[in-house]
């Protein structure tokens, strides 16, 4: 889970996170142990999670990847993850930056006026 904690000049917004975060190919994966995303975004079962969200960062309609298993990682075309014993889901967020060790997303919002 993320909050916003500050704005920095050009419309980036810096997060502080509490649990566990995943950085991958230029984004943010928010972890979530106990849960699965639903809805297959491929047919492909990969045997890493960085193969996984390498190719889900790359899909415009990739959402996330859940670990089924030992070795079973599937990408996902839906974000909203669903209680499933023994799986994790990693959601995909924006893609971010890092200045001074804060990691800042690249996803432009309207600057206060």
């Amino acid at each position: 889970k993320a909050v916003v904690s500050t704005q920095s000049t050009g419309g980036h917004v810096a997060f502080v996170f509490s649990g566990t975060k995943v950085t991958s190919d230029k984004y943010l994966w928010a972890m979530k142990s106990g849960y699965r995303l639903t809805g297959y975004d491929s047919t492909k079962v990969y045997t890493s999670l960085s193969a996984a969200t390498k190719i889900c960062a790359s899909s415009a309609t990739c959402k996330g990847v859940t670990s089924e298993g030992s070795k079973k990682y599937r990408t996902n075309n839906n974000n909203a993850p669903t209680v499933a014993k023994g799986m994790v889901a990693y959601i995909r967020g924006d893609k971010y930056h890092v200045e001074a060790d804060i990691y800042y997303s690249e996803k432009s919002i309207p600057e206060a006026t």
